[in-house]
Order: structure tokens, then sequence, then C-alpha cells
């Protein structure tokens, strides 16, 4: 485990403990997606899930992190692409960011971070929101500690595997499980 983990796990444990509500599809409102954009900063797969989520009337908020220092997108008021330079050098996000991300609070957190990055693991543990939900971490080996995810519900794919298919999945589960609170 490298130092940057190991603060992250500092970090995530020192968080205060939220009780997770499994959310009522039908009443979600507020959903924030995280995601890795591409390095040209299109992102055709967020796209179709912007879409998706339209269709369910649902106010959705996009958050995509590129692993370089120079950011070309815009800030929008629901979408928004940060970079290399947003985050201090051990991956923690910069004060400005976190005031941003916790402007608002969230029904729903849907991380399709499939490479564990880092940047995106802060933004999904800083993130106000009842529920949260990815991609469960990969590459773990045998006798290695585990990676913290802060998401409540962790869905176990193929890292090949396309965010629209791990966006897929969740909503899947997000609808057809049925909670009795």
């Amino acid at each position: 485990m490298s130092i940057k983990e190991k603060i992250y796990s500092f970090i995530a444990r020192r968080q205060p403990q939220r009780e997770a509500k499994w959310p009522h599809w039908e009443s979600v409102k507020h959903v924030l997606v995280l995601y890795e954009s591409d390095f040209v900063e299109k992102n055709p797969a967020i796209r179709t899930i912007r879409t998706e989520l339209q269709k369910h009337h649902i106010d959705a908020v996009f958050w995509g992190y590129v692993p370089k220092k120079e950011v070309q997108s815009a800030v929008l008021p629901k979408s928004r692409i940060v970079g290399m330079k947003d985050f201090t050098i051990f991956g923690f996000p910069c004060k400005e960011l976190v005031q941003d991300l916790q402007q608002q609070e969230y029904d729903i957190v849907i991380d399709l971070n499939q490479s564990n990055a880092l940047p995106l693991r802060y933004l999904c543990l800083l993130a106000k929101a009842g529920f949260k939900s990815g991609m469960a971490p990969i590459g773990q080996l045998p006798n290695a500690p585990m990676v913290q995810s802060p998401c409540d519900l962790q869905i176990h794919t193929q890292p090949q595997e396309t965010p629209e298919f791990l966006f897929q999945q969740i909503l899947y589960y997000l609808t057809n499980i049925q909670s009795n609170d």
C-alpha cells in the first residue's frame, strides 16, 4: 500500500459515520455522477448516461477526472471536469473543489471510477449523499490490505467493461431492490 493509499485510508476512517439508506428510485431527485474522463474530454458514454437519467426526470450533476494538468472543458453548473492541478500531491481535492462539491446534497452518488483513481475516491468520500454506489475495488492481491471504498453498493464487474455497462448494473439494482424503510 502506497503512502497515498495510507493517507486516504486514514482520512476515510476519520470521516463521520453516516447511515446509508437504500433509496426509493421513484423519490430520487438529485444524483451526482463521478467518472473518469477521456483525455480529449468528449465523453460520449457520459452523454448516454445523462440522457438515461433525464428520462427518469432526475437532476444529475456530472464530475469527471482526467489525469492531466490543464483541463480544457469549462466549468458548467451541471458538468465539470477536474484535473491534476485541482488535487494535492497526495490526491486530496483542493479546498475550493471540496466547497463546490459540498454545496448540494445528493440522493445518490454514482461512482463510475473503474481504475480506483484516488482523486475520484476522495470526491465520492467527501460528497454529501444519502447513498453511494460504484464499482468494487479491483486488483486486490490475496494478502494485501483492502482498498477502502466509500460506496454502500459495490458492483463487481470486469475492468474492461464500459462505464455504460457499470451504470446499467447500478441502475438495475437501484430500481429493482425495494427497501422496507
